[in-house]
C-alpha cells in the first residue's frame, strides 16, 4: 500500500509540476505562436506584393508590400519594392518616404538604398538629383559597373560631354560596355565636344583634345571630317589638308575627298 501511494504521489506531483510549468510558459509560447503567425502572414503578403509588382499591378503591389512590413523579416526589400511601385504611379513623395524607411530599417544598406534612389530618380527625369547621388556613390565604389553605366546615360542626357570624356578611361578599363557600344559612346562624346565647344580660336586646346582620342577612333571618317571643319574655321587649313590627305590615302572616302577639294578651292581663292 505504501509503495502504491508513493508511486501515485510521484505521478501526481509530476503532473502537477508539469501543469504549473506549462501554465507559467503559456504566455511566452502564445507570444511566439502569434509572432510566427504574423511573420508567415507578412511573408505571404510580401511575396504577393512582389508578384503584383512583376505583373505591373502597382497599386496592389504597394498595398501588399506595406501592409505587414513591420512583421516582415525583410523590411528593406519591402520598402525598396514599394518605392518602385510608388514611382510607377508617379508618386515621388511616397517613393522618397519608402526609401527613407528603407534606410532606417537597415542603415548598413545605405549604398544599396542610395543606388536604388538614383535609379528611380533617373527614370523619373530627376537627372540633377540622380547625378549628385551617383557621383557620390562612384567616389565610394569607383569600380562599380552599374554606377558607371548610369553615369554614362545621365551625362548623355544632360549633355555633359566633358564629364563623360573623363569617365571614358574607366569605361575602357573595366569593360563596362561591349567594345562596339563603347566605341559609339566615345565617338559621340568627341563629336559633341568638337562641334559644340566654343574654342574661341584656341587651336592648342582643340589639338590636345584630338590627341586624346583613341587611335582606332581617329580613323573614323565622320570624326575626321568634323575635326577638319573645325580646323578650317580656326584658319588651320594646312593642318586640315594634311590630315585629310593622309586619311584619303589610307582609305578612300567620298565625303573626305569632297571636303579636301573644298579646302583646296578655298585656298586658291585666297591666293
Amino acid at each position: 500500500l505504501f509503495l502504491v501511494i508513493l508511486i501515485l504521489s510521484y505521478i501526481f506531483g509530476y503532473v502537477l509540476l508539469r501543469f504549473i510549468f506549462r501554465t507559467w510558459m503559456m504566455p511566452e509560447q502564445l507570444k511566439q505562436w502569434r509572432f510566427s503567425q504574423q511573420a508567415n502572414k507578412a511573408r505571404k503578403a510580401s511575396l504577393q506584393g512582389l508578384i503584383e509588382l512583376s505583373q505591373g499591378q502597382w497599386k496592389k503591389a504597394e498595398r501588399q508590400l506595406t501592409r505587414s512590413v513591420k512583421n516582415s523579416d525583410m523590411p528593406l526589400l519591402n520598402y525598396l519594392s514599394a518605392a518602385k511601385a510608388a514611382q510607377k504611379q508617379n508618386a515621388p513623395d511616397r517613393r522618397d518616404h519608402y526609401l527613407s524607411l528603407a534606410h532606417k530599417s537597415m542603415p548598413s544598406a545605405d549604398f544599396s538604398v542610395s543606388l536604388t534612389q538614383a535609379e528611380l530618380q533617373f527614370a523619373h527625369g530627376q537627372n540633377e538629383q540622380a547625378l549628385a547621388t551617383l557621383v557620390h556613390l562612384h567616389s565610394l565604389s569607383p569600380k562599380h559597373p552599374h554606377i558607371m553605366v548610369l553615369l554614362t546615360k545621365i551625362y548623355q542626357d544632360v549633355k555633359s560631354w566633358d564629364d563623360l570624356r573623363k569617365l571614358l578611361p574607366q569605361l575602357h578599363k573595366h569593360k563596362v560596355f561591349p567594345e562596339k557600344e563603347l566605341l559609339k559612346i566615345e565617338k559621340e562624346t568627341y563629336v559633341q565636344l568638337i562641334q559644340n565647344t566654343n574654342w574661341n580660336k584656341d587651336f592648342d586646346k582643340l589639338q590636345t583634345l584630338w590627341h586624346d582620342i583613341s587611335r582606332e577612333l581617329k580613323k573614323d571618317p565622320d570624326l575626321i571630317g568634323i575635326y577638319c571643319n573645325k580646323l578650317t574655321q580656326l584658319k588651320q587649313n594646312d593642318e586640315a589638308e594634311q590630315l585629310l590627305r593622309n586619311a584619303i590615302r589610307k582609305e578612300w572616302n567620298a565625303d573626305l575627298v569632297k571636303l579636301y577639294e573644298i579646302g583646296r578651292a578655298s585656298c586658291r581663292e585666297r591666293v
